[in-house]
């Protein structure tokens, strides 16, 4: 009996490794950083999507009055990494509703008009006009067709399973299968990926 309660003891960290839950309650709009590290992120969640984007200052920060220092939570790092970071923005009162995606330096960055379709629209945040400011405008153009489309919808799926390939490593459930079919679905799209 003990060998089969053992048995099922060693299967139910897989379960949950494959279904990882955030053990934190975090909802659309949480701000979050990992704990060994000062970067605050604003949450969004959307059809099931867990989203995370940089917030580039303090001065950003301190433009969402809702923000507030005191509600930002520090996560371990493999739950950070279960969020799909993303640089894709359209800012708030633009009667043109261009996407722009958004590159980060330090406490500045710059942005770039996207042209074509985002693969993902989900992903695409709607920032403040002060947010935006703080990110230098470029005159370069991120062309965003049929192919390129592809390859940033192949990176966040890789991301994806490298991220759950670290938490199940993480959980070191010795599910050789899971982790066998992870990293041979990471293979194929780093192939497609380079292709």
């Amino acid at each position: 009996m003990k060998k089969i309660i053992i048995a099922l003891a060693l299967l139910f960290p897989i379960t949950v490794g494959a279904f990882y839950f955030n053990p934190v309650d975090l909802s659309d709009g949480s701000i979050i950083r990992a704990k060994n590290n000062p970067d605050v992120y604003i949450v969004k969640i959307v059809n099931g999507k867990k989203y995370k984007r940089l917030v580039l200052n303090e001065k950003v920060f301190a433009s969402y009055g809702h923000l507030k220092w005191e509600n930002i939570i520090a996560l371990e790092q493999y739950d950070m990494d279960s969020f799909v970071d993303s640089s894709f923005v359209k800012v708030d009162g633009d009667i043109n509703n261009t996407v722009y995606r958004l590159i980060p330096n330090g406490d500045s960055g710059r942005s770039e008009v996207v042209k074509g379709t985002i693969a993902d629209m989900d992903s695409v945040y709607l920032i403040n006009k002060i947010d935006f400011a703080n990110y230098e405008a470029t005159t370069e153009e991120l062309e965003i067709t049929g192919y390129k489309n592809k390859i940033i919808e192949l990176e966040e799926k890789l991301r994806v399973l490298q991220n759950s390939y670290n938490i199940l490593d993480k959980q070191n459930t010795g599910n050789l299968w899971v982790i066998g079919n992870l990293e041979k679905n990471y293979k194929t799209l780093s192939d497609q990926c380079n292709k």
